[in-house]
């Protein structure tokens, strides 16, 4: 799963190098990401709950207690309730297409979001495609079947590339049609990932049928578990639309910087810790449903463990090699002075990483769980914090000037660290000791060894040594995927070593990965 993520991450890449290429770091680029963006917000916000975090573990507990013509019940109910409620609400988003894009640019009702609107009704029935794909996908996943919703965001990345790079020379010939062809291939993208999960579905054999069943019990469930989770949902919403309006404030192109910055930020997290944290859930919830409660506890100090040993080394290489990553958006459209803006960012989100993928992880353990109420309220606090702090640093409210586009990662990492703290505490509490001292110290010691595996590139970069050593040439896509592949691979090597000498347990997981595939290329020969 985490080989099919990883290529859903690439092909991500190549996405985004994509846009940048063609579309650029303009206005054009953010009105773009808005409208994109607003479909799978919306889904979260009308079903999200349900779909994605209530959905499997009722699941779970219909299978053991109903047996899989029990299951099979509830899910076609879910299925079918969900797909008319979906419907209903992409052509409501349609047709107030306009006040749908107000919400992500309130901070300048001035800014004219013509194109944003035309883009986004196009878009507007991709929250049908990922509501019935989140059902699919909790099904395979409780299933045990990783491969095919894993990716599936491959598919849908090879569709809009396709699209994107086409799209030039569309543009030539006629500007209305260019802009339709972008609209109607992002949505196809969307479309062609919901439909690679069907024939692994199919192989299920379980038996799905249109079925209304307001009464049933499942269903009640179900609801009672999603409505802390919709609140969750709801906070995030505003959270993200709070982040794009203030930007919009502050520059033009605020969006777009934010999704150049957001795509590196967000790799370690996407690639490894919501692959651990989907398969830790499954097992979680298992756990929760038959009351082991030692074995809930062994995943919860398991996948904080790893979690941090994973994400701390990677967040300290992006740190050091923010630049050089800016750097591979450096073409066509996208200018020297975009790279300095996007890199800048970067850096700053990194600090904010560690606290916000063991948030997120913890979140999972709440859900497995079935018991976010606590969870939820904790979190509508910090997230109105957030907003504010959004506010606060980035346009100053009057009172000072504020940070600019900076002051959206410098929020982030004093609310995510502040929440982060808060519920493992609450965590504790709820289900005993599950080793947080022993996690603390050795992610201390993960961070150090971080530290002083990415101070040698950080010197060279850093300090003006590489660019004397290239004779000043270190600008452009290949020469930054080679610094970052040389520097990268070292300061990884350098983790590794480090972390063995202060003894960090994990390493022994990755000693271990390292078996297997030795050996298994030994076999091969």
């Amino acid at each position: 799963m985490s080989v099919a993520t990883m290529l859903s991450r690439i092909t991500g890449l190549i996405r985004q190098v994509a846009i940048a290429m063609v579309l650029g770091m303009t206005v054009f680029t953010s009105e773009y990401n808005i409208a994109n963006n607003l479909p799978n917000m919306l889904y979260e916000l009308i079903a999200g709950g349900i779909l994605t975090t209530a959905f499997l573990p009722i699941y779970l507990a219909q299978l053991q207690k109903r047996g899989k013509a029990g299951a099979a019940s509830y899910s076609s109910n879910i299925l079918s309730i969900a797909g008319i409620a979906l419907a209903v609400v992409a052509l409501l988003a349609t047709i107030f297409a306009p006040q749908v894009i107000f919400t992500q640019s309130f901070a300048t009702p001035d800014l004219n979001v013509e194109n944003a609107v035309f883009l986004f009704r196009f878009f507007a029935i991709q929250i049908v495609f990922y509501g019935i794909g989140a059902i699919i996908n909790g099904l395979l996943n409780a299933h045990r079947r990783f491969l095919w919703p894993a990716l599936g965001p491959v598919f849908n990345n090879v569709v809009l590339i396709i699209t994107l790079f086409s799209y030039p020379l569309i543009m030539h010939i006629d500007p209305f049609v260019a802009k339709v062809w972008l609209a109607v291939g992002t949505t196809l993208g969307v479309v062609a990932m919901f439909a690679v999960q069907l024939p692994s579905l199919i192989k299920l054999k379980i038996p799905l049928r249109f079925r209304i069943d307001f009464k049933d019990p499942a269903l009640k469930d179900t609801l009672k578990l999603a409505l802390p989770v919709v609140v969750f949902i709801i906070m995030g919403i505003v959270g993200v639309s709070a982040m794009n309006a203030f930007s919009l404030a502050v520059a033009p192109n605020g969006v777009s910087t934010i999704q150049f910055a957001n795509l590196w930020y967000m790799l370690p997290y996407g690639v490894i810790a919501v692959a651990l944290s989907t398969a830790l859930l499954t097992e979680m919830s298992r756990a929760s449903a038959a009351e082991e409660w030692d074995n809930f506890r062994d995943s919860v100090r398991m996948g904080l463990r790893t979690t941090l040993f994973l994400i701390l080394p990677l967040a300290a290489v992006i740190f050091t090699l923010s630049t050089q990553l800016a750097g591979i958006y450096h073409a066509g459209a996208f200018t020297a002075q975009d790279v300095a803006s996007v890199a800048r960012l970067l850096a700053m989100w990194c600090v904010a990483l560690p606290f916000y993928a063991s948030y997120m992880f913890i979140y999972r353990v709440f859900t497995a769980r079935r018991d976010l109420i606590r969870f939820v309220i904790i979190d509508a606090v910090g997230r109105v914090l957030l907003v504010t702090l959004y506010g606060f640093f980035t346009t100053g409210y009057g009172l000072w000037d504020g940070i600019g586009l900076l002051g959206i990662p410098l929020s982030d990492t004093i609310i995510y660290a502040l929440l982060c703290g808060v519920m493992l505490f609450v965590l504790h509490r709820e289900i005993g000791a599950f080793g947080l001292t022993h996690i603390v110290i050795d992610g201390a010691k993960t961070l150090l060894a971080a530290c002083i595996a990415i101070a040698p590139p950080l010197v060279l970069i850093q300090g003006g040594y590489l660019g004397k050593l290239l004779g000043g040439q270190i600008q452009g896509p290949l020469i930054s995927l080679l610094i970052i592949a040389i520097f990268g691979i070292f300061s990884l090597i350098l983790f590794y070593l480090v972390a063995k000498l202060f003894r960090v347990p994990e390493t022994n997981m990755v000693k271990s990965i390292l078996s297997r595939v030795t050996a298994t290329l030994r076999r091969r020969s």
